[in-house]
């Protein structure tokens, strides 16, 4: 049986067929055996057909036809795969079908998920499986939450002694033509929402012990100003994937957990329209009916900032992300469950284009390369995994700064001056 050693899964889709250019763009195809898979041969071939005419990057794939609803074809895709790059959303009701699939034909994993619920139930189901088969279950290798995984190493790395907490503060930056989001991102957001309390009810049945805590126990910030702006807390997947990282980088490798808290920085105006939108999203969410209605209905719902056909190229183009992540710990190599006050201090920046059809795209890319090329270096034998332990010790940030996403120190380490 022919093997291929990267299988796009949803390469027809808005975020599936960016993934395919930005294989071909980087020269995988020279070094990669790849194929792109879907429901429909017919859309993957215009994907193909789309990259040469349209985005001016010439290559070609072989074609698997595969389907969610039709497990044996899933199957029979991954026993074709070394690496299955999952882009098929909301992982919610599409994602376990692939994931089963892998494990039972022997195929590595990755997916761009931002769905809290989905890790959590994939983790508890599939872990030990995973692990006797050997095979890799990497999730949320896109923007959620490459950037946050990925920005801990940096910073546990460049701090000299011990770093206790990260407050990481993150922007969007965007052209003149503005931007807007792709309804597959906007389903994903508001099933995940839809499914908190099953999310909270697992986490309470399934709760390990606590890990300690390095320096004074960080207390997370409502709304508040920082540098001209408001921030308010993020509620994506960063903080819980970070914390899952942080334990078991702990309990595998005895490395000094860190603490973590992200927040998202914008203008008041934004703030508010940010705030009504979760308001209306929590309330709709609350039944099957209104969930439908907000998936029906992404424009109005959002203001237009999420829409079925989804952003420009001009748009992607022009827009990009920073984070500044102030990092605090001790100049010294300090003990866990210390709650002297920290006496050390550094800035960290990670920066790089549009979040979600640039950003994730790499992200995606340049770590299944890492999967395929680095499998020594990843831990254990397999199992299901956050992105932080398998790559800790692998070339990734290497890799993704030498892909338009950077890491550098903002301001250098330095003593917190006693009050």
């Amino acid at each position: 049986m022919e093997k291929f050693d990267l299988v796009v899964y949803g390469a027809s889709g808005f975020t599936g067929k960016r993934v395919v250019v930005e294989l071909f763009r980087k020269g995988c195809h020279e070094n990669y055996r790849i194929a792109i898979a879907g429901r429909d041969a017919g859309k993957l071939r215009s994907v193909l057909k789309w990259m040469n005419d349209e985005q001016s990057v010439q290559g070609d794939a072989a074609i698997i036809e595969a389907d969610t609803s039709d497990y044996s074809s899933l199957v029979a895709m991954c026993k074709k795969a070394k690496v299955v790059l999952n882009c098929v959303g909301p992982y919610r009701f599409h994602g376990e079908p692939v994931v089963k699939a892998c494990i039972e034909a022997g195929a590595d994993y990755l997916d761009i998920t931002g769905e809290p619920e989905f890790m959590e139930r994939t983790r508890m189901k599939y872990n030990d499986a995973a692990a006797e088969k050997g095979v890799y279950i990497i999730l949320a290798c896109g923007f959620d939450c490459i950037p946050s995984e990925l920005g801990m190493i940096y910073a546990k790395d460049t701090f000299s002694g011990t770093l206790g907490s990260v407050e990481n503060h993150f922007q969007l930056t965007h052209g003149d033509k503005g931007m807007t989001g792709n309804y597959g991102t906007y389903s994903s957001l508001v099933n995940s929402i839809a499914s908190v309390s099953s999310l909270r009810a697992s986490r309470k049945s399934h709760s390990g012990k606590k890990v300690p805590v390095c320096g004074p126990k960080m207390k997370v910030k409502g709304i508040h100003r920082k540098e001209g702006k408001f921030a308010l807390p993020f509620f994506g997947a960063d903080v819980s994937v970070v914390k899952r990282s942080q334990r078991f980088l702990y309990e595998q490798r005895n490395e000094t957990p860190a603490q973590f808290a992200m927040y998202y920085s914008t203008s008041f105006f934004q703030m508010i329209c940010i705030i009504l939108f979760l308001i209306i999203l929590k309330i709709m969410t609350l039944t099957t009916v209104g969930t439908k209605l907000m998936l029906k209905y992404p424009s109005f719902f959002t203001a237009g900032g999420f829409t079925k056909t989804g952003p420009t190229d001009d748009q992607i183009a022009g827009a990009g992300f920073k984070f500044t992540m102030l990092c605090k710990g001790y100049e010294k190599i300090a003990e866990c469950n210390t709650s002297m006050p920290y006496d050390s201090e550094m800035v960290l920046g990670v920066s790089g284009p549009e979040i979600g059809y640039a950003l994730t795209p790499i992200a995606l890319v340049q770590s299944a390369c890492c999967v395929s090329s680095e499998r020594e270096l990843l831990p254990g034998r397999g199992g299901v995994y956050t992105p932080a332990p398998v790559f800790r010790d692998t070339s990734l940030i290497k890799k993704l700064q030498n892909n338009g996403v950077s890491f550098s120190i903002i301001s250098e380490q330095k003593k917190i001056e006693k009050n």
